[in-house]
């Protein structure tokens, strides 16, 4: 090889080109994220009136709600 001739080791374009490319995208997927879904807690509670309440209460948001009321 004569001496102008560049070889793939010392281009000088192909380093200054490699510098001047944009960073690598993460890897996974383009799509939004899906929401998380809720942690929610259930629980049992016996009423003044002794009768059995089950509970659900979200623990993100604090929300509660009786799902089920049982006679004891």
């Amino acid at each position: 090889m004569t001496e102008n001739q560049p070889t793939p080791d010392n281009d000088p374009e192909t380093v200054e080109d490699a510098a001047a490319a944009p960073p690598a995208k993460p890897r996974g997927s383009t799509r939004g994220k899906a929401k998380p879904k809720p942690r929610i807690e259930t629980f049992t509670a016996v009423r003044p009136d002794r009768k059995v309440a089950h509970i659900e209460r979200n623990i993100d948001t604090g929300e509660q709600s009786v799902v089920k009321v049982e006679d004891a």
